[in-house]
Formats: structure tokens, C-alpha cells, sequence
């Protein structure tokens, strides 16, 4: 399975680390799970709503299983 989390400026981190936290301990326990960070240019960064920069971003492209969008607020 291949997930996206897509993020933005201002995304609260808690929102976006804490799916790639879970399907990343689903692939440690043996599942075939693929999770990636991607916003809308390959390599970019985000700084999300506490300040926290995510960096070297895959941008969106390609078939995904799952995109999970964090909520806005």
C-alpha cells in the first residue's frame, strides 16, 4: 500500500507525523506499507503551525493507495 500525506504551510505537526508514526510502525511489523510526505513541488519544504520545518519533500505524483489529508483549520 502506498500512502501520501500531503502538507502545507501551517500544518499542525501532530497531524501529519502522527499517521506517518503509525503506518510506519505497520510496516515494522511486517506489512507492505509505503507512507511518504508529499506537497505540490518535489523537494520542497514546509514549515508547519509550531514552527517544526519538514524538508526534501516528494511532491505529489504517481498512484496512491491512500492520500490522508490533515485536517485545516
Amino acid at each position: 500500500m502506498r500512502v501520501a500525506i500531503p502538507v502545507f504551510p501551517g500544518v499542525e505537526e501532530l497531524d501529519a507525523i502522527a499517521p506517518l508514526e503509525v503506518f510506519g510502525t505497520a510496516r515494522n511489523a511486517g506489512l507492505d506499507v509505503t507512507v511518504e510526505l508529499v506537497t505540490h513541488a518535489p523537494g520542497g519544504s514546509v514549515r508547519c503551525f509550531h514552527g517544526l520545518e519538514l524538508t526534501g519533500l516528494h511532491g505529489i505524483s504517481g498512484n496512491f493507495d491512500l492520500i490522508l489529508n490533515p485536517a485545516e483549520e
